[in-house]
């Protein structure tokens, strides 16, 4: 789906001569479909989350797996794993308050500054 969204931002680039914002209506086209487009990925960004967190939880369970069979190691690869999956989650909750569509989409030049 994203893929087609880029796509479609693309080819209404592209049918506006490269001249994203002047005093075009057609740049209002661009700015309001890429402001779309924005309000379509945010909810996705909580699902990225959660199987970002997931994703790395069994992962990290695996190469805990493997340490040796040591108490000090054991506990430092769990203290490790939690910080690590602590730190990536808090990165996609970072994206998730900074996405805003009309904030995006001038820093991306789709609409009038």
């Amino acid at each position: 789906m994203f893929r087609t969204v880029v796509i479609l931002l693309l080819g209404l680039t592209l049918s506006q001569g490269f001249s994203l914002v002047n005093d075009n209506p057609g740049d209002y086209l661009v700015c309001n479909a890429c402001q779309f487009v924005v309000t379509l990925v945010e909810p996705h960004l909580k699902a990225i989350e959660n199987i970002t967190r997931t994703d790395l939880t069994i992962f990290a369970d695996k190469v805990c797996a493997r340490v040796p069979d040591l108490e000090v190691l054991k506990t430092l690869c769990t203290t490790v794993k939690d910080d690590l999956i602590d730190v990536a989650v808090q990165l996609v909750e970072a994206l998730e308050r900074q996405i805003n569509e009309n904030v995006t989409c001038k820093a991306l030049s789709f609409c009038p500054q």
